[in-house]
């Protein structure tokens, strides 16, 4: 199960991420998504994580050699 506490939390990191709660609907309004829709796939993703966490282990060392295979993809703001 997923909480809503769990959902609004991950809510909350995505409008300090945009700057605020405005630029936040503005951008979920340009790709024609609502808040409501955003917290729908949250509790969608945070139930699957919950299902698998206990299924997959990834060691420090595997999370390197991804990240370090996969440099060029990566974008940082």
């Amino acid at each position: 199960n997923v909480s809503e506490e769990e959902i609004q939390s991950e809510v909350d990191k995505m409008v300090a991420q945009y700057g605020g709660k405005e630029v936040f609907r503005q951008t979920l309004e340009s790709y024609g998504y609502s808040e409501d829709d955003i917290k729908s796939d949250i509790k969608i993703n945070l139930s699957i994580k919950k299902l698998l966490e206990s299924e997959i282990t990834i060691t420090e060392e595997e999370m390197k050699n991804y990240f370090e295979k996969n440099k060029k993809q990566q974008t940082y703001p």
